[in-house]
Order: C-alpha cells, then structure tokens, then sequence
C-alpha cells in the first residue's frame, strides 16, 4: 500500500529547500536595497553562520535585514561613523569587537587615532578591543550623532558596565540590549517598533522614506536612458515635445540631492514657547523643494486625455500654487508630508498615463506603511463632496463648475479662502463630474428661478467600492486610502 503522507524526512528537506529558495530571494534582494541601519559586529563564531545576511536573520525579520548594512571591521566602523554617519537613522554596536581588529595595518591603526584625536578621544592607552565599542559610541556622540539613535547589543557587557564606562550616562533599555536575553527569550530585535514607530518616531520614518526614495530615483537617473534622453522621463513626455526643453536627469538628481540635505539625522526640535512643531515646518519647506518643476509652463490640458492622472498632478500642482500664495498654513503633518512627496516622485518618474497607476507600490512606499487599511463609506463620502462643492461655490460667487476638482483649483486662485489645506487630497476622490445631469431640474416662477442638481451616486459609489477593494495593491487604491482620513474628516 502507497503511503500518501511524505515522511518526516521528506518534509524537512521539503523545508530546507523553501527555506533556501526564501533565502536566495532574500538575498538578491539584500544587494540592491538601500541600507539606512548600520550595523557594527565581528560575528562571533558562538553566532553560528558568519554570512552577514544569515547572521543577522538570526536576530531580525527579513524586511528588517534588507535595510541593514553590517559590517565586522573596527577600521571600516570608524571610517562610516566619521565620515558618512549622517546617512543612518540607527546605528547598532557590539562590545566586544576582538575579531574586527584583524588584518589593520600600521598605517590604518594612524589613521583610526587621528580620528579619535580630533574628537578629544584619548587612545593613549591603546584601544581595548574588548570594549571597542565603547569608543565607536563616544565617538558618535562626538561627531553629534543623537544618542536615542544608538542601540548597544551585547553579549560581553551589562548596564552597569556600561554606565561605568560611559562617564555616568543613563543607560537605559532604550539603548542598551543584552544579547543573551533576547537569544533566551527566543525573540527577535523589533527594530520597527523601537525606532520607527509611528507618532513616537515619525521624523525618523519620514527621514528613511526621504533618503530611501531619493537614492533609489537617483540610481535610475544615473543609470538609465533617461541621462541620455530626458524627454523619456514620464514628467518630461506629458509637458515637453521636442519643440520645448525638457527637465534635465542632472536637475531632478540635484533636486533629490538638496531634499536629503534638509533632513539632519538629528531631529529638528519643537520650539516648546511657541508650541511650533519645527518638524511640520521642515516638511512643508521641504515639499516645496519637491514639487519646483510642476511650474506654470507645464500645462495642466497635456493631461487632458488622462482624467486620473490629471486628479494626481492638479494635488501636487494646488501645493505648490498654495504654498508659494499663502493660500495655507506653513506646515505639514509627517503623514501629509510623505504621501504628497512620494505622489511628487511618481508624477515625474513613474506614472505617464491612467494605466500606470495601477503599478503597485515601490519598496520604499511599502516600507512607510501607505498599504494601510481604511473603513470607506460611500454615504460620508457623499455627503462629505456635496458639503465641498456647496462650500467652495459659496466663496466662489457666481461661478459654477460641475467638477469639483476645477472648482477647487480655480478657488486657489482667489483671495477668498486663506486655507486650502482642507482640499488637500480633495482632488484624488473628485468623481469626473460630481451631478447627474440627466436628473436636472430647472424651476422657474414669477420671481425666482432655480436649479435642482443630482449627485451621480453611482460614480461615487464606484470610488468607494473600488478603493475598498483590498486585493487591489495599485499605487493608486493604496494612496486614496490612505488619504481617505483627511478629506472626509477634514483632519
């Protein structure tokens, strides 16, 4: 008789083999992404595989992994930490880095107490790598790198070891975090919630999202055809033809270039007189950087034949025309901020027509969260676009529009309203004409006359629907959801 079940054997190497076809995907992966952790480890051979990657699986999640650069080097630690520790939001440390002290020349071993010379580090003494990394953190403090960005996870200290070397610092769970605990409790380093949280760490989600984005633009700017012939940057085929120049690969990597500059790896803090939230003022100067191009020569009609797409350009185009007019308040929430920047980049390097929205969402976007889940309800939503239409027509006067998304854009050019933040995102769940038409009524008496409108309930029933569609992963339902919050609530 046939047995039907695989056998015990069968399914471990069953397993063996998913597992290292996960690892293979993992990483191929690991070599392309954008590292915004660093990581400073020897890789004690007590830590099992000494593969960088494998290694630290042991310890994170993969989406984690992917965002890790981890090097074993004492030399190569301070060289990053010197010269380039502004491009990390965390960085990680052992203690003891015995085994990155390997192979350092005489010459490197100069130049590792130089450095620490000019940051009044003494090494007189020589440098024990028992406690290296005792070092790597003074010298990070010393070259300003904020100290809630810091993580020390060791095997070979405690707390207390740790305050005593450390000068009387506080040393709390916050940055310090035995090794031997969490292999004890089987548990993995949760990286996301302890420094990237949202509300507790959003400059620091916002940061990684810049940088992530930025860099990964810029690499397909320097390395692709669109050096060589701008006009094939989707921006440049929807508003410039050969008869108008078009926006140069080297500008927008110069845009993207200033953008990162605007964010310090330690965050800007709020002014505590004025209850000011530096932060938000950041994003809205920084947003303003972003969208520069969407300047008044390209024409919104090249959009014309892209009704979809025109609602996501008119968003970007009513910030800028907004803020540059003082038509809103100078700041932005983080979660503002990072969905009109990331709309920003896909209207210059991604979307070039209605299809293209249905493109799912970039790593970078996945990695902030715009895949969230939203309750959508078609009779608020109703309500709330009739309320819109009724309130921006009021301080229109006299001027009508059927398109709500128009009317929107032309009370922006009015004095009439000195805060447009509300209509914001207003744009993306604009129906194409708001009215039924065929249901108008027109009443007319000795003294007065009127128009009865019709919402066409079932254009917005189809947004709704569609956009509460959770199978579909577009760039386009995952942005409107995500938005979905302020343009019904006003929030």
């Amino acid at each position: 008789m046939t047995n039907k079940f695989p056998t015990q054997g069968a399914v471990e190497a069953l397993h063996g083999r998913q597992s290292e076809s996960n690892y293979k995907k993992w990483s191929d992966k690991y070599e392309t992404s954008y590292k915004n952790i660093l990581w400073i480890d020897d890789r004690d051979a007590n830590d099992g595989d000494n593969t960088p990657l494998k290694w630290m699986l042991r310890y994170c999640d993969p989406s984690t992994c992917m965002q890790i650069e981890q090097i074993d080097s004492f030399y190569d630690a301070v060289k990053k930490i010197v010269e380039n520790h502004s491009k990390y939001d965390l960085v990680i440390f052992d203690i003891n880095l015995a085994k990155g002290f390997g192979l350092i020349s005489d010459d490197k071993k100069k130049e590792i107490d130089k450095h620490f010379r000019d940051f009044h580090i003494s090494t007189d003494q020589g440098i024990d790598p028992k406690i290296a990394g005792y070092y790597l953190f003074k010298l990070l403090l010393h070259v300003g790198y904020p100290l809630n960005r810091m993580l020390i996870f060791s095997a070979h200290s405690t707390k207390e070891n740790a305050k005593e070397k450390l000068n009387g610092l506080i040393i709390d769970d916050r940055i310090f975090l035995d090794k031997h605990d969490l292999n004890n409790k089987k548990k993995k380093l949760d990286i996301e919630n302890k420094f990237f949280a949202i509300e507790k760490h959003d400059y620091y989600r916002v940061r990684r999202l810049v940088y992530q984005a930025c860099n990964y633009w810029i690499s397909k700017l320097k390395d692709s055809e669109w050096e060589k012939d701008p006009y094939n940057i989707p921006f440049n085929k929807i508003y410039y033809d050969n008869q108008n120049d078009p926006i140069k690969a080297d500008s927008f990597i110069r845009m993207l270039e200033l953008v990162k500059l605007l964010f310090p790896v330690s965050a800007p803090q709020e002014n505590q007189k004025t209850n000011t939230s530096e932060q938000e003022k950041l994003y809205f100067k920084a947003l303003q950087t972003v969208v520069s191009f969407h300047e008044e020569s390209a024409k919104m009609r090249c959009l014309n034949d892209y009704p979809k797409l025109k609602r996501y350009h008119s968003c970007v185009r009513n910030f800028r025309n907004w803020s540059a007019h003082n038509r809103m308040e100078q700041k932005l929430s983080a979660d503002k901020f990072a969905l009109l920047f990331c709309i920003s980049l896909r209207t210059y390097f991604s979307w070039s027509s209605d299809k293209s929205l249905s493109d799912e969402l970039l790593e970078y976007e996945k990695i902030y969260g715009f895949s969230c889940k939203s309750s959508i309800n078609i009779d608020n939503t109703e309500a709330r676009l009739l309320s819109l239409w009724k309130d921006v027509h009021s301080k229109l006067q006299n001027k009508y529009y059927s398109d709500l998304e128009e009317a929107i854009r032309e009370l922006g050019k009015t004095d009439k309203c000195t805060d447009m933040s509300e209509y914001l995102f207003v744009s993306l769940w604009c129906p194409d004409y708001l009215f039924d038409f065929k249901f108008t009524e027109v009443q007319i008496s000795f003294k007065t006359s009127q128009v009865l409108l019709c919402v066409d309930r079932q254009k917005v029933e189809n947004i709704c629907y569609e956009t509460e569609s959770f199978n579909n992963k577009s760039s386009d339902i995952c942005f409107k959801r995500f938005c979905y919050q302020w343009v019904i609530n006003n929030k």
